[in-house]
């Protein structure tokens, strides 16, 4: 078994289709997309076998993101820490 693992930064959405795109070409291939927009306040993973987890935590907050997304992508992300961040400065400008 083989595993390929990489980053990037997109302006744009994550290329799902694409992977869809790989992952029917290639049977033997299993991909796993872990994504998260920051601006948009979105997050979420999608893979191969059809799973399609996507949260909006625009009405979230440092302290109930788990509320809203599974811990496993606020751990990924750090969601919970940014958004503490963001609250910080948000509290210093004010």
């Amino acid at each position: 078994t083989a595993t390929i693992t990489g980053f990037f930064e997109t302006a744009w959405a994550p290329p799902i289709a694409a992977f869809e795109t790989l992952a029917s070409d290639w049977d033997s291939c299993y991909i796993e997309l872990f994504y998260e927009e920051g601006g948009m306040c979105f997050v979420g993973c999608w893979d191969s076998e059809g799973g399609d987890d996507y949260y909006d935590y625009s009405e979230a907050d440092s302290k109930t993101i788990t509320d809203i997304v599974p811990k496993y992508l606020v751990d990924e992300f750090n969601l919970d820490e940014r958004l503490a961040e963001y609250e910080e400065e948000e509290m210093q400008d004010a």
